[in-house]
């Protein structure tokens, strides 16, 4: 491949004649390059090749006057007119193969070009390759498990569906190109399956004949004989039974075991390769009447694989097996012989595949369009869905949720921008946790704190995984603050950390400076914390992307809260790499969320009785912003208790001011003495004088409640002590930080009450 800086593009009209020549001019280094013709054939690709996110400049020296191209989001013509048309071109983007043109007047099309718009990844050709055939492998492991495919109309003619064309050859080639067909093919010719048959032979009489009734038939009435010489033992035998001429045949025809390969199973197995290959050339039929040059790119593809195939049933093993009358579903070898066992289920999921219609396919490779990043978010969609089938036990099969079965097919419902829901169950560690992976999933945005959504705009994240206790419903476990929503978004075009998120000693300066020039690396992180803190519930965000580093950052000690990314790419085969770290975390997820003693399960609980009662009015008052003792911050005052206590004269409150007691009588109830439960979480008492309603002073509990005896009390000269029962004793020192707060107690109508700090100062402030 060969990097330059301007290079041409031929148009073509209907006739193959040249209609018009496009000059392209590279604004970036390394941006613009030409391949060679073997690297064409090879790629399968057109010989210019713009990349993603380029600019261009363009002219059309040699178009008839009337003639100009067709602009959209890719090219732009310049508003400047002159003899030359020019203009720019910005892929944005657009991967893969770009159509170009020209039209007179009238918007009738007189020329055709095409340009290739490349990733900026090294290997995002093995990767498309590798993402789509896997995608196809689960598709057609998800067909086997259908209940019911008996309802559909088998029929693997695609001239009857051709907007789906692409798709399906997409999903037959999948599945013959896999290793796992090839190897089975392989195996078949080298070491195949055969029958031991009887054929009749002619066998030379002076060799080791075994002899039966048949051969001693045979000797008598052969009419092709030769004479026993006069010297052999055997002549004077025969000379004696009453032969005259002695003889002997010169062959007998004996049964003889072969090997053969002419059986059912070998028969099934070149007619399969046959029906592909039909289908295959039914598809080629079709293309061939398009003009379309991703029609013609898909062509190709379908030649090349129809190729092997024919190259296949060539071969000796197949070349001479008779057509079946039958296909021999139940032959344990279709069903167990290696090679044959594999081919058998390739057949299976071809009959089925042929008739499924993937919409979301549509986006990913429509009109020879090659859009990786979708595809990369599809794949990590499967590799998810397997992570999430291995480590919880599903409600139901996924294939219930991904593909609709009718009369007329099957539809795979997994598509860019529509949810899908599929429900799980963890049970371990002490803990049974629901489990929910969406795709797609929108939150939208509500007022209610106690809905799912989210408190902005709304959001949609391409994955979540939510979490929360199996007793208690999804809408009870968002309104208690039980559940636990973890997201994940799909980010193929970079493949480094510091490409993700920017460098830590980054200059913020400059970073501003290229957030102003629409260059943002950190996008990616904020767009995390964005999921993080708008949706409610939220404890983690991470991209999924093709590096080699995972990264994440937590909030605190524990697993959650936490943003970051996971490096996960597609391997050769399709399968994943780095899919390990992503499995780890989920591990320590769960663990976590089965531990009952986290911070983050006291911060939800404190969190939903923090907003299950929202309380009216404010408390602005001096209230101190340390604790007395631990000189920490004081809790908030809806948390902090009081007593309200009228105090019955001034002999009582001097006597409380000597002795640094509080008494009061415990309730007689029912004959039995009961003790106020709200006395066990006070923390200050508010005296105030009965004789003219006003505070005496706040105090702070230091000890008690103590239950002290009538006669504990008098002996402590408790004045105008009345009643021979039990007391309660509080010991209190007076607490000087709240002598700035004014105080209104007229209204007090309780001898005694326990109430919370802010509801006392609400009531009794002016």
């Amino acid at each position: 491949m060969e990097t330059v800086e301007v290079t041409e593009v031929i148009f073509e009209d209907e006739s193959r004649h040249t209609s018009g020549r496009m000059v392209i001019y590279a604004e970036r280094k390394n941006s613009l390059f030409l391949l060679n013709q073997a690297e064409e054939r090879l790629y399968n690709e057109e010989r210019v090749q713009l990349v993603e996110n380029g600019v261009y400049e363009y002219e059309l020296p040699d178009v008839r006057t009337g003639i100009s191209i067709r602009g959209n989001s890719v090219i732009i013509p310049s508003k400047i007119t002159g003899s030359i048309q020019k203009g720019r071109i910005e892929t944005g983007s657009y991967n893969g193969l770009f159509p170009l043109f020209l039209e007179d007047g009238h918007g009738k099309v007189v020329g055709r070009a095409s340009v290739e718009i490349k990733s900026t990844k090294i290997n995002y050709r093995e990767d498309y390759r590798s993402m789509l055939q896997y995608i196809g492998d689960k598709c057609n492991d998800l067909l086997l498990d259908i209940k019911s495919p008996t309802q559909l109309k088998l029929t693997t003619d695609p001239s009857k569906d051709p907007d789906t064309i692409q798709q399906r050859f997409a999903f037959l080639k999948s599945i013959i190109e896999s290793r796992e067909f090839k190897d089975a093919i392989r195996r078949i010719i080298s070491t195949g399956h055969t029958n031991l048959t009887d054929e009749r032979v002619n066998q030379d009489i002076r060799k080791n004949v075994r002899h039966t009734s048949d051969t001693i038939k045979q000797i008598a009435r052969n009419p092709k004989r030769m004479p026993v010489p006069a010297s052999h033992g055997l002549h004077g035998v025969l000379f004696s039974k009453g032969v005259s001429t002695p003889s002997i045949p010169t062959f007998v025809t004996v049964n003889e075991k072969i090997e053969v390969n002419d059986t059912p199973e070998n028969r099934f197995i070149k007619y399969s390769l046959q029906v592909y290959s039909d289908f295959l050339s039914k598809i080629e039929k079709v293309l061939s009447l398009k003009k379309r040059m991703a029609d013609k790119r898909l062509l190709s593809e379908v030649k090349s694989l129809n190729e092997y195939l024919y190259e296949t049933l060539s071969s000796d093993f197949f070349r001479g097996l008779q057509e079946p009358t039958y296909i021999p579903y139940g032959s344990t070898v279709l069903q167990r012989k290696a090679g044959y066992r594999e081919l058998m289920q390739a057949w299976l999921r071809f009959q089925l595949a042929t008739k499924l219609i993937w919409e979301g396919g549509e986006d990913v490779f429509n009109s020879g369009k090659r859009d990786l990043p979708l595809l990369y978010e599809y794949w990590l969609f499967f590799q998810l869905l397997g992570l999430v089938s291995k480590k919880f036990k599903l409600s139901e099969p996924p294939v219930n949720r991904l593909i609709e079965v009718s009369a007329d097919g099957l539809y795979m419902k997994l598509k860019s921008g529509k949810q899908l829901v599929i429900d799980g169950l963890w049970e371990n560690r002490g803990r049974k946790l629901r489990v929910q992976f969406s795709y797609n999933k929108t939150f939208k945005w509500t007022s209610q704190r106690s809905e799912q959504g989210s408190w902005t705009q709304q959001m949609r994240p391409d994955y979540t995984l939510s979490f929360w206790p199996a007793e208690f419903s999804l809408l009870d476990a968002e309104k208690q603050e039980l559940m636990v929503h973890i997201h994940f978004d799909a980010k193929y075009k970079v493949d480094s950390i510091e490409g993700l998120f920017g460098r830590n000693d980054e200059n913020l300066d400059d970073e501003k400076e290229r957030q102003r020039e629409g260059i943002y690396k950190r996008a990616d992180l904020l767009k995390m914390h964005s999921y993080r803190d708008a949706i409610k519930r939220s404890e983690g965000a991470y991209v999924l992307y093709p590096g080699t580093q995972d990264k994440t950052w937590q909030g605190y000690h524990e697993i959650l809260p936490g943003v970051g990314a996971f490096a996960i790419s597609p391997g050769k085969t399709g399968e994943a790499s780095g899919l390990s770290g992503l499995s780890e975390f989920l591990t320590n997820v769960v663990d976590h969320l089965c531990n009952r003693s986290t911070m983050r399960e006291r911060f939800s609980y404190y969190n939903y009785f923090a907003h299950k009662e929202q309380r009216e009015g404010s408390v602005f008052a001096e209230v101190p912003e340390r604790s007395l003792f631990s000189g920490e911050r004081e809790k908030p005052v809806e948390d902090i208790k009081m007593i309200l206590a009228l105090v019955k004269n001034q002999e009582v409150f001097d006597w409380i001011e000597s002795t640094g007691k509080f008494v009061s009588d415990l309730d007689l109830v029912d004959g039995e003495l009961m003790i106020n439960p709200g006395f066990f979480s006070v923390e200050l008492i508010i005296l105030i004088g009965s004789w003219n309603m006003k505070a005496l002073g706040i105090y702070r509990i230091n000890s008690g409640p103590h239950i002290s005896s009538f006669d504990k009390i008098k002996s402590l000269n408790y004045p105008n002590i009345e009643h021979d029962i039990m007391h309660v004793v509080f010991n209190i020192e007076i607490d000087t930080r709240y002598d700035g707060i004014a105080w209104n107690f007229s209204n007090v109508n309780q001898t005694i009450s326990v109430n919370a700090f802010d509801e006392v100062v609400r009531k009794y402030t002016s």
